[in-house]
């Protein structure tokens, strides 16, 4: 609640200028929005690995989020200077055609938004510079000792089946910064923080699907993943075929091949 209140400032400063002041309300307004697609967009340069507080199940999407939402808000800002600017200086004869132009172009943002939405975690972060890993021979010795630290926890403590598991908890266990606790998995392990995790989660399900005759959803949940989506995605990924089809599959020896040529290097 506390990181939440200074966002109620903008509004209370809207509500004190229509009371006290309304000339520059639109301009406060137009400020607002400006200032919050700023925002968003200087947060979203440090990629994925930046909202260590996201699930890690969603942590991409999280970002396409944020980065189509901060195109929106400047284009929001960016209209309404144009239909003042026009009511200024042409008393409003475009304005029209600019409030026209603006909502094709939302629309478009609107698209970018579903597509983000309803596209692939896999492919989204096959296809994004700041989820594709580094080579484990760039790997440092405190890499490799924060790496095998975060191993432990995997190992030991099962943490993996945390639900909202993200990279801000795994760091405040390691008492290391996120982003170097992010930089080690990618370097030692060649993969993203996501994926590594959900190796961990799949080789669960694995065990749970085999031994026991739990419904695939509650195998889902106690693996930790939260979204079927996610679980199917990701179990295809390390395993090469869906859960259903790896519970009727009969050669163990091929599903432990399987899981042997996707687990994190140690």
């Amino acid at each position: 609640m506390r990181a939440l209140w200074p966002h109620l400032l903008p509004a209370a400063a809207v509500i004190a200028f229509m009371v006290l002041w309304p000339d520059p309300v639109g301009a406060v307004i137009v400020a607002v929005f400006a200032g919050y697609g700023l925002a968003l967009l200087w947060q979203a340069r440090l990629g994925p690995n930046g909202l260590v507080a996201s699930r890690l199940d969603g942590v991409v999407r999280s970002h396409r989020a944020m980065e189509v939402t901060g195109l929106a808000l400047l284009m929001s800002a960016a209209t309404d200077i144009l239909i003042s600017l026009d009511f200024a200086l042409g008393g409003g004869a475009h304005s029209g055609m600019v409030v026209a132009l603006g909502n094709v172009v939302a629309l478009l943002v609107l698209g970018m938004a579903a597509s983000v939405a309803s596209a692939g975690l896999a492919d989204v972060e096959a296809d994004d510079p700041n989820t594709r890993p580094d080579s484990p021979a760039s790997a440092t010795n405190d890499d490799l000792t924060t790496a095998a630290r975060v191993e432990r926890l995997m190992q030991e403590q099962e943490i993996y089946r945390d639900l909202d598991l993200n990279l801000e908890r795994i760091a405040r266990k390691l008492r290391r910064p996120p982003r170097d606790v992010s930089s080690a998995i990618n370097r030692a392990h060649a993969m993203s923080v996501s994926q590594y995790v959900n190796t961990y989660r799949v080789k669960r399900a694995c065990q749970l699907l085999k031994g026991t005759a739990d419904p695939v959803t509650k195998v889902m949940f106690d693996a930790g993943f939260g979204t079927k989506s996610n679980f199917n995605r990701e179990f295809q990924r390390v395993t090469g075929m869906t859960p259903s089809a790896y519970r009727r599959v009969g050669d163990a020896a091929l599903a432990a091949a399987d899981l042997r040529d996707a687990a994190p290097v140690s």
